[in-house]
């Protein structure tokens, strides 16, 4: 059931139905997991603009679990622990080509960064992280298949490839118009996901909501070392990947908040130089390059989408603080929901925010604590912005 909390303006929206048509905006990893988790209640089609799944930041050869750590008490730590032990279970349970379980080792860079390691490895169990006399170890982690995890999660809902949402609109009944292209077609929902990443800000009813682009390229090697755990530290580098044209390994990768949209030779460089193993020898084989979706908090944006404009008239007076008068519940859009902003970790993430989404909509036990929930919430920013006008 749906909890009420001191904080109304968190308040979750009314159930759906089982058994509704939802569309999902995005086939990444954020649209395809949360498809394969809606699939279970609702009947679902998937609506990738490109004309294959995974083909944007999703689309790497390899992706890798690579465990968000730190040594203070916050919402992200919390956040990111729960996700990657929630992804290790979900990843074990598909088919070993799927997941490659080689384990992740963690290098420090200087002596101030042995010893926060030092610190790191009294602070989580055994079982996510083991101190090493090189770094930290973790033998749970490892690498995913993206495309042959989407050809996993895809089988259980309809997809519609070379189709670009361009319009979300309310119907007279209630229920959402999505008008994609080409040819202006019409697709009747009871509810709507987005999950197209940094595109999301397409549609009238999310483009409150900000997103850093930031470019990222991989690079392609071919060394003669014998690589058998994917090594981080700037960089990170993993055992040799299958790719097009045979097999490599991938370094990476940048982070470029420019506006670079080509593979070019000075990132290719970049990654060679933070890689955590030196590669001065090693061939460059190719790589390649997208753009991921990022806050400025770290986090995800994960729930119902809020009518913004009704945020702003119901919470105006927030700066005089939240007990000083009875604030009204949360403005939604019913039936109207995003997952977005996963930014480097979206398959570590993805699996427990398609849970929490999926629990959300159908309102029952949620995998998350509400002090998660709020730090994911699409109005939190609106939120800490009002509260500090």
């Amino acid at each position: 059931m749906s909890e009420k909390h001191s904080k109304p303006w968190f308040d979750p929206p009314a159930a759906l139905n089982d058994g509704s048509k939802v569309a999902i905006i995005g086939g990444g990893i954020s649209g395809l997991m949360m498809a394969s988790y809606l699939s279970k209640h609702f009947e679902i089609t998937l609506i990738e603009e490109k004309k294959s799944i995974m083909a944007g930041a999703s689309g790497n050869p390899a992706a890798i679990l690579d465990p968000y750590i730190a040594l203070n008490q916050s919402i992200e730590k919390k956040f990111y622990l729960k996700a990657f032990e929630y992804a290790v279970d979900f990843y074990n349970t598909l088919p070993e080509d799927v997941f490659h379980k080689c384990g992740l080792l963690k290098l420090p860079k200087d002596k101030k960064e042995q010893r926060r390691f030092n610190k790191l490895s009294e602070q989580y169990p055994t079982t996510v992280m083991q101190k090493t006399k090189e770094g930290l170890f973790f033998p749970n982690a490892g690498y995913i298949n993206p495309k042959k995890l989407g050809a996993y999660l895809s089988n259980n809902f309809e997809t519609l490839l070379n189709s670009k949402v361009t319009k979300i609109t309310n119907s007279d009944k209630g229920k959402w118009i999505l008008i994609h292209h080409p040819g202006n077609e019409r697709l009747l929902v009871d509810a709507v996901i987005i999950c197209n990443s940094y595109n999301s800000k397409i549609f009238e009813q999310s483009n409150d909501l900000k997103f850093d682009e930031v470019s990222g390229q991989i690079s392609y090697i071919k060394t003669e070392k014998v690589i058998d755990k994917i090594y981080c530290s700037d960089g990170y580098l993993t055992p040799a990947i299958e790719i097009e044209n045979g097999y490599a390994n991938i370094c990476g990768a940048t982070f470029d908040r420019d506006d670079i949209k080509d593979i070019n030779d000075i990132s290719h460089q970049k990654n060679i130089q933070k890689s955590p193993i030196p590669l001065n020898s090693s061939k460059i084989l190719g790589g390649r390059r997208e753009i991921r979706a990022m806050t400025n908090d770290h986090l995800p944006v994960c729930g119902a989408l809020p009518k913004f404009n009704e945020y702003q008239r119901l919470y105006k007076d927030l700066h005089h603080g939240p007990n000083h008068k009875e604030f009204d519940t949360a403005s939604y859009h019913s039936g109207l929901y995003i997952s977005a902003g996963l930014g480097s970790r979206g398959f570590l993430t993805a699996p427990l925010l398609s849970d929490y989404l999926t629990s959300l909509i159908r309102d029952c036990k949620k995998p998350i604590k509400s002090q998660i929930q709020h730090a994911l919430h699409p109005a939190r920013f609106m939120i800490r912005k009002l509260s500090k006008k």
